[in-house]
């Protein structure tokens, strides 16, 4: 109750300057995340990584491939 209270009294008030120093860092992380060349490039390419690693674990146990001494073992 108390923070809606305090929230609805500050509406329309400018920022007070912890507020503001607060928005700047955030804007700053986000510009940072955001950056082609920064995470979100890095991030994008891990997943694809992933991605295609999983895809051809897939195909690899869809394939059955069998020992070749074993194969040795059945024949005889």
């Amino acid at each position: 109750v108390l923070v809606k209270q305090e929230i609805s009294r500050k509406v329309g008030l400018s920022l007070q300057p912890e507020e503001e120093i607060l928005t700047n860092r955030f804007e700053a992380m986000h510009s940072q995340i955001s950056a082609p060349t920064q995470f979100k490039g890095r991030i994008s390419e891990m997943l694809s990584q992933l991605r295609m690693r999983k895809h051809v674990d897939m195909q690899n146990q869809e394939r059955y491939t069998m020992d070749p001494i074993a194969q040795d073992d059945i024949k005889t």
